[in-house]
């Protein structure tokens, strides 16, 4: 709550309080106004769009360095069809730098944090299970150890629904105790 405390000099601010016309000498007048501002709502702010291409800072709980989604492929080549009809396989490559590492474990890459998002709400998540040797272009590595001063680099590849492409490539970390939660998005074009 903010007062503002308003002090007037003779009559010509205690008109209000009826000042007599007598000219005699009036003392100050102390008025205190309140403003009570208005309350705000918190809004959660919408991730930022970035160009596929574009290199992103993290700074985690665990970890900084940078992030880059460096292509993304609808159709993805694959030596097998998807098992869903209707489904072909869309791939995002990928690189990470890890700058610095506080936890005194380490920590390891994987495939999890990575999704496709579309514009009617859908999120593609990447698979649970694959084979190697289904692509013959280098995967992103996945439960594999990473040290400060390291860039990893390759494909996560996804089962999507045939021709229709989307909207943004999404990097997500949930919150924990130490951390808020993070998302970036890429734009896919």
């Amino acid at each position: 709550m903010l007062k503002v405390q308003l002090a007037t000099l003779g009559c010509a601010g205690a008109l209000a309080a009826g000042c007599s016309g007598s000219g005699a000498p009036q003392s100050a007048q102390t008025a205190t106004v309140t403003v009570t501002a208005e309350p705000t709502v918190a809004t959660e702010k919408q991730p930022a769009l970035i160009k596929i291409g574009s290199q992103h800072p993290f700074n985690d709980s665990d970890s900084t360095g940078t992030m880059t989604v460096l292509k993304f492929r609808q159709p993805f080549p694959s030596r097998f069809p998807p098992d869903r009809a209707g489904y072909e396989f869309a791939g995002i490559e990928i690189r990470q730098c890890f700058k610095t590492i506080s936890a005194k474990e380490g920590i390891s890459v994987g495939w999890e944090p990575w999704s496709l998002t579309y514009k009617n709400g859908t999120i593609v998540d990447p698979p649970s299970s694959w084979s190697a040797d289904h692509f013959s272009v280098p995967l992103y590595p996945r439960d594999r150890p990473v040290r400060a001063g390291q860039c990893v680099r390759g494909w996560i590849p996804y089962e999507v629904p045939k021709g229709k492409k989307p909207s943004t490539v999404a990097y997500t970390l949930p919150a924990s105790d130490t951390q808020a939660a993070m998302q970036v998005e890429w734009t896919v074009r």
